[in-house]
């Protein structure tokens, strides 16, 4: 059965990334990539990124080329370039109604397409709004991460 890819990004960065969110290991939060000890999950990202040339975080805010936009909620484009995280070259819009993850009911999938219908596709924003706006643990991010982005 052909898997329906949403986004693609390279493999390893990918696994690691799948790994650290089922790990238990970091503490979730929400609005902002860090947040004291806690974590967005693309803060988890930034965090398991080798040579990602982040540092250190000082008052919640990246201070180097891969500073973050809108507040410290989505990394850079420049980290995303940097993980090679993109459209999958299938992808067209609102293929959100097709996702099936664990433990996640077919009225907040609905719900995720209804609020995303008018915007781009875009993996940070999926990502954002499934962290923040609709309370998906890690694992079932995690999920999704495995079965609609692509290792390359």
């Amino acid at each position: 059965m052909k898997k329906n890819y949403l986004f693609q990004m390279n493999k390893s960065i990918k696994n690691k990334w799948v790994k650290a969110l089922e790990s238990g290991k970091f503490k979730q939060a929400k609005g902002r990539l860090k947040y004291g000890n806690a974590y967005c999950c693309l803060g988890v990202l930034v965090e398991v990124t080798p040579n990602a040339g982040i540092t250190t975080y000082r008052d919640n805010k990246i201070d180097n080329k891969y500073s973050c936009m809108a507040e410290n909620s989505v990394p850079s484009k420049y980290f995303i370039k940097h993980v090679g995280l993109t459209q999958h070259r299938d992808v067209y819009k609102n293929k959100i109604k097709d996702i099936k993850i664990n433990r996640v009911s077919k009225k907040t999938l609905d719900s995720l397409q209804e609020e995303l219908k008018y915007k781009e596709l875009d993996a940070c924003l999926l990502l954002y709004t499934m962290n923040d706006d609709y309370g998906f643990k890690f694992k079932q991010i995690a999920n999704f991460i495995r079965n609609y982005i692509k290792g390359v």
